[in-house]
């Protein structure tokens, strides 16, 4: 790939799908989509037989996989998602408790990239943390989290320093 198209893809938004049986939780992360200017929703799915299905139409970047679906669940899914989209970054999402830590590492042994723990409903503000985490997630799976200048960007322009007044009784130094 030419450094050209490399930096084209970079500029354009993510694709992102989510399959969750939850439409709160499709929902809830569609409309944080929608306010994120480097990310595009792809599409939605409600199990994992209409992800796999789905994946092969919109061709993803990161896909968000719930684990327990009705009709397919998402560890029955990862190996048909991964294989319908060579190279798609499957972000896992569930609640957090010991099963789930179990079923999270077996996801990860099946391909997937990452895995963010769902808000718990009894702690407040949890669907901020989740919001934080999932996003900066999906853009760390994308190399997105470069923070600091481009080369060859403007240096920013320090503040001015503003000198201060020797302390009452302070002696110049001298050498």
């Amino acid at each position: 790939m030419s450094l050209t198209s490399n930096t084209a893809a970079s500029l354009r938004p993510l694709k992102i799908m989510i399959v969750d049986d939850s439409a709160v939780v499709r929902g809830l992360i569609s409309r944080w989509l929608e306010h994120e200017p480097d990310m595009v929703l792809a599409g939605l799915a409600i199990d994992g037989a209409k992800g796999v299905e789905k994946v092969k139409e919109v061709q993803p970047d990161v896909l968000i996989l719930d684990i327990e679906m009705p009709n397919m669940g998402g560890l029955e899914a990862l190996p048909k998602l991964l294989a319908a989209k060579p190279g798609l970054k499957v972000l896992m999402a569930s609640t957090l408790t010991t099963r789930g830590a179990n079923v999270t590492i077996r996801a990860l042994e099946l391909g997937a990239a990452d895995f963010v723990p769902k808000p718990d409903s009894s702690r407040i503000g949890g669907a901020d943390g989740f919001r934080t985490e999932l996003l900066t997630k999906i853009r760390a799976l994308c190399g997105r989290t470069r923070s600091w200048p481009m080369p060859g960007a403007a240096p920013a322009n320090p503040a001015p320093v503003k000198p201060t007044a020797p302390a009452p009784g302070a002696r110049p130094l001298t050498a």
